[in-house]
């Protein structure tokens, strides 16, 4: 993606954001009077957009919303003073909305995407909680309702509920903005950590065969999503069965594609690396391609077992499994297997060299499995052997 359509589309996905904030923003099962609401999650799309495209075009987003929010909120500021007019138009729409656009402050800092999107999320929401309390503070100090102000705190604070003078103001302010802010903020924070796993993300998919992974990624609100392989029988599959808008297919062999840098928030790998002779080479290609932040996640025969090479058990007379060969493990190289009844080449690794590379070449692990079957599939006839040695090996790294 070009500089001029990068653009171009943070403006079309920044208004279509907006646009669904505003929206959001007048489903409100729940209101206050002054204008106070819980809304449908009406922050998160502004806060989402900052997140997905970076601060400048989240604040700026987040101005844009807080004008339009004052536009229909003028009604609410009738009868003000000037002094308050003024307090409130700033502290209570164009701070309050900005703010919003902080939503992203955590990406790449926080290496679990839900964990940073949901911090930021929240420490967004808190300031325009401040900045809401700042303005009620000033508002309310100059208004003569001191009963019903204390017949409203008492609903949650009884114990606040005979505060007098600035006091009163203070406690209101916090108590009111609360009522209905605290309320969304929890539900928000919620809603964001559960959308936010694949939410308008660039995935790549290598080897990705039938395009599985590519349809699970574009059900999950992947922005996009490239899925490579070089079985063109398997890609015209993955295009029947597996299409969407947002997935685009290439044939092609792995270790020859090239993408720009830092074009995917996501580089996926199902079980292909070790059809590949130069891990590390290939280590340093994704971690190009993968923007700050970004996850390698990649599954791969076990180094227990392709060290042998031939991939099958040893029998005895009678054909019962004796035991699962393991040798040759530190002579890394080619390997001849039989693979769906093909003989086909494969690269022995070491455990060592695939985590070593990663943690040398610019990455941090997030977590490495050793695959078997679950409880549930043990009745499953042949499944307990596989309890007898591992056959996968899943690895998830982040960028740093």
């Amino acid at each position: 993606m070009n500089s001029v359509s990068k653009r171009t589309f943070n403006l079309v996905l920044g208004g279509i954001m907006i646009a669904m904030a505003t929206v959001l923003s007048f489903i409100a099962p729940f209101k206050l009077p002054y204008g106070g609401s819980i809304t449908l999650c009406s922050m998160l799309p502004v806060m989402f957009f900052s997140y997905r495209c970076g601060l400048k075009w989240g604040l700026g987003a987040g101005l844009v919303y807080s004008v339009i929010q004052l536009l229909f909120g003028l009604g609410d500021l009738r009868g003000l003073t000037p002094g308050t007019l003024i307090g409130s138009i700033f502290l209570d729409y164009i701070f309050a909305f900005t703010v919003l656009g902080l939503g992203g402050m955590f990406r790449g800092k926080i290496k679990n995407d839900a964990a940073a999107f949901t911090l930021g999320s929240f420490v967004s929401m808190m300031l325009r909680y401040i900045c809401s309390f700042l303005s009620g503070w000033v508002l309310w100090a100059g208004m003569n309702e001191t009963a019903d102000m204390q017949g409203f705190i008492a609903q949650f604070i009884p114990a606040l509920a005979n505060v007098t003078g600035t006091t009163l103001a203070v406690v209101y302010s916090l108590v009111y903005n609360g009522a209905y802010m605290i309320p969304e903020i929890v539900l928000t924070c919620v809603v964001g950590f559960l959308l936010v796993q694949f939410a308008g993300k660039q995935v790549l998919d290598l080897g990705c065969g039938y395009g599985w992974h590519c349809a699970y990624a574009a059900e999950h609100g992947a922005a996009h999503v490239t899925g490579v392989d070089l079985s063109e029988k398997m890609l015209e599959v993955a295009r029947q069965k597996a299409s969407f808008p947002q997935v685009e297919y290439l044939h092609a062999a792995i270790e020859d594609v090239d993408f720009p840098p830092e074009s995917f928030d996501v580089v996926f790998s199902s079980l292909t690396i070790h059809y590949l002779q130069d891990f590390p080479a290939f280590a340093e290609k994704v971690r190009t391609w993968l923007k700050p932040g970004g996850d390698f996640v990649f599954s791969v025969e076990h180094p227990i077992f392709t060290a042998y090479g031939n991939q099958d058990w040893y029998y005895d007379e009678q054909g019962n499994i004796l035991h699962f060969p393991v040798d040759n493990y530190f002579y890394e190289g080619q390997r001849q297997a039989v693979f769906l009844g093909e003989d086909v080449v494969k690269y022995h690794r070491t455990l060592t060299t695939y985590l070593d590379t990663l943690l040398t070449g610019g990455f941090a692990l997030r977590r490495v499995v050793e695959a078997k079957p679950p409880e549930r599939m043990l009745d499953i006839p042949g499944m307990k052997d596989e309890l007898r040695r591992p056959m996968m090996l899943l690895v998830a790294a982040v960028k740093l």
